[in-house]
């Protein structure tokens, strides 16, 4: 996702001289850091949005059929409650989950903003 948003910031040798990364490193490393937010929730967005659900529906069938026998005779709002309440649990796992895989990747993906900026600067480092 780092290189994919060096990429489109045009963050890539050719586009941007070694001295405009020296002069401009915090502005140029705080656009990277803002801007893989932007492509890690496009690209969870993407994932989630059907991969959860889709997932819940194969795990927890019985929950599911729960809800629309009870949206049947209570109506959709009371089959809401009974699956989102009844699924609670699973989605807290879920969320709790994503959040901190985003904190173990924020650190491997800061040493990657300085790595793609030391590059393009032309800095020699040790990985």
């Amino acid at each position: 996702m780092v290189n994919e948003t060096f990429e489109r910031l045009g963050y890539v040798e050719g586009h941007v001289t070694p001295d405009k990364v020296l002069s401009q490193f915090n502005g140029l490393l705080y656009n990277v850091w803002r801007e893989t937010l932007v492509t890690l929730e496009k690209n969870e967005d993407n994932s989630f949005a059907t991969g959860i659900p889709r997932e819940f529906i194969q795990e927890f069938p019985d929950k599911f059929s729960k809800a629309e026998e009870v949206a049947k005779t209570d109506g959709f709002r009371q089959g809401a409650k009974s699956l989102f309440g009844g699924l609670y649990p699973m989605f807290r796992r879920a969320f709790l989950s994503v959040q901190q895989g985003r904190m173990a990747r924020g650190g491997s993906d800061f040493e990657l903003y300085i790595e793609g900026l030391f590059d393009l600067a032309g800095i020699p480092y040790h990985p």
